[in-house]
């Protein structure tokens, strides 16, 4: 075997080694940005408030509540998810039926300054304060920068360079 391609292949497997290194280090920093983003999603909203059917309309003066009702995919049973608009404010919640007491958060949208989220962002923040605060996004489409954890994302809707709405999304299984 040539010298040449001995030396060919030894740098070869050296370059793969240390690639190997490179991306594992990338991969575990990946891993604590998604930890850091869903820690940050699920405590974004500043106004605490009890996870139940009181919880949430003690929060201001309900607009409205939009009801549907649905089963379970995996037992079939009965469930309702319901839509609760307040001024500025939405909060999506899912319920077994008959259990008002446990709610399971999938999704919280702003739309006003009078509902802050953690940093100090709020609607009317700069899309340059957002990413000073959070980094970069996951994504930066359409005028929607996203943040996502491995179950839970924060989105900014931004219009001429200032937040417009924010929107917390929770997975639920």
């Amino acid at each position: 075997m040539p010298l040449y391609f001995m030396k060919f292949i030894y740098f070869s497997l050296i370059a793969f080694l240390c690639s190997n290194v490179i991306a594992q280090q990338s991969v575990e920093e990946q891993i604590k940005r998604l930890e850091d983003m869903n820690k940050f999603a699920e405590n974004a909203f500043v106004r605490k408030f009890e996870p139940s059917l009181r919880g949430i309309k003690s929060l201001d003066t309900l607009l409205e509540e939009k009801t549907k009702e649905y089963s379970n995919r995996y037992d079939e049973s009965p469930r309702v998810v319901k839509e609760f608009i307040f001024d500025g404010l939405i909060v999506e919640s899912h319920f077994k039926v008959g259990d008002w007491d446990k709610a399971y958060l999938t999704r919280i949208s702003v739309n006003s300054s009078a509902w802050p989220i953690k940093q100090g962002l709020i609607v009317g923040t700069s899309k340059k304060k957002v990413v000073a605060k959070l980094g970069e996004p996951d994504t930066d489409k359409n005028n929607i920068l996203s943040y996502c954890g491995e179950t839970d994302c924060v989105s900014f809707t931004v219009s001429e360079d200032n937040v417009k709405s924010i929107d917390i999304s929770f997975y639920l299984d």
